[in-house]
C-alpha cells in the first residue's frame, strides 16, 4: 500500500507563545513536590454547596481560590527575581490557567488571567472561567479576555514572524518588569491537563512562573484514617516553586498550609 503524504497545517500563533515561554521556563530552578491530597471532604462539600442549583462551583475554581488564599498568607512563595540582586513581592495573587478554545477550527489552550484571585470568591472565579469558555476568540488571540485591535494584531503578527532567539529575547525583556509580569501572566499558573484522564500518577509541567500547580486525576485509594483503612478520594498534585527566590523551609510551610486547607475543605460555604 502506498503511503500518503502527511497533512501539513499552519502552526498556531498561540503555540509559538507556548514554545517561547517554555524556553524561559526550562531556565528556572524549580523544585517539584509530588503530593497526594485527600479531597474527599472537599468534593463532598462542593456537591452539597451546588445542590439545588443555588451555586455552581467547580473543583477547579475551588482549587484556584485555595491556592490564592494560601499564597496571600505566604507571599514569599510567589516572589519573583528582579535582575541579579532584587526580589519583588506582590500584594495580590494573580493566577493564570489554561482554557481550551477553538481558534480557526483548531482546539488550542489559551491562558486566562484571574487577577486578585485571593480576594475573589470561588463563585466569582467560576463565573470568570465560564465566561472565558464562551467568549469568542480571534485567530490572533493569545490571551482570553484581552481585547484584540488592529494595532495589537499587527504587533502579534510581527512578533510571530521573528526568529525564535529574537522572540525569546523580546519576551524576556518584556517580562523582566515584575509589574508587567503580574499584569500579563500573574505569578502563579495552574494547569489541569491531568484531570482529563484516570492516570494514577503525576505529571511535572515546566513554567516560567514562580509557582506552578499541576492538577492530576482524582482516584480512589485506601488510606489509613484514625487507625482504620478507608476508601478516600485522592488528588495527585504537583507543586513547583522557584528556589531562586524561596528556600525549602518557607516553601514547605506554604505547601503544608495549602494541603491542610484542601483536605479540610476550606473556602467552601454550604448554605
Amino acid at each position: 500500500m502506498e503511503n500518503k503524504a502527511p497533512e501539513v497545517s499552519p502552526f498556531s500563533q498561540s503555540r509559538l507563545s507556548t514554545i517561547d515561554l517554555g524556553h524561559i521556563g526550562v531556565r528556572k530552578h524549580h523544585v517539584a513536590a509530588l503530593l497526594e491530597v485527600d479531597v474527599t471532604r472537599a468534593r463532598s462539600g462542593l456537591r452539597m454547596a451546588n445542590r439545588g442549583g443555588r451555586t455552581t462551583i467547580s473543583f477547579l475554581a475551588w482549587l484556584i481560590k485555595s491556592v490564592a488564599s494560601s499564597l496571600a498568607e505566604y507571599p514569599r512563595a510567589h516572589e519573583v527575581r528582579v535582575g541579579r540582586r532584587s526580589i519583588a513581592t506582590f500584594e495580590r495573587v494573580n493566577v493564570s490557567i489554561m482554557v481550551e478554545r477553538n481558534v480557526d477550527g483548531c482546539y488550542v489552550p489559551l491562558p486566562l488571567l484571574i487577577p486578585s484571585a485571593d480576594s475573589r470568591t470561588a463563585e466569582e472565579i467560576e463565573a470568570q472561567i465560564a465566561l472565558a469558555r464562551q467568549q469568542p476568540v480571534a485567530g490572533a488571540s493569545v490571551v482570553i479576555g484581552r481585547k484584540t485591535n488592529a494595532k495589537r494584531t499587527l504587533a502579534t503578527t510581527l512578533y510571530n514572524s521573528l526568529p525564535g532567539f529574537l522572540r525569546g529575547w523580546l519576551l524576556s525583556r518584556a517580562l523582566a518588569n515584575p509589574a508587567r509580569l503580574q499584569h500579563m501572566m500573574g505569578s502563579v499558573v495552574i494547569t489541569s491537563v491531568g484531570m482529563g484522564g484516570r492516570v494514577k500518577g503525576w505529571f511535572i509541567p515546566k513554567s516560567m512562573h514562580p509557582v506552578c500547580i499541576g492538577i492530576g486525576a482524582v482516584t480512589p485509594k485506601a488510606v489509613v484514617l484514625n487507625g482504620r483503612i478507608e476508601a478516600r478520594e485522592v488528588l495527585h498534585l504537583t507543586v513547583l516553586v522557584n528556589q531562586e527566590v524561596v528556600d525549602g523551609a518557607p516553601a514547605s510551610r506554604w505547601i503544608s498550609s495549602l494541603v491542610r486547607a484542601m483536605e479540610t475543605g476550606a473556602e467552601i460555604s454550604v448554605n
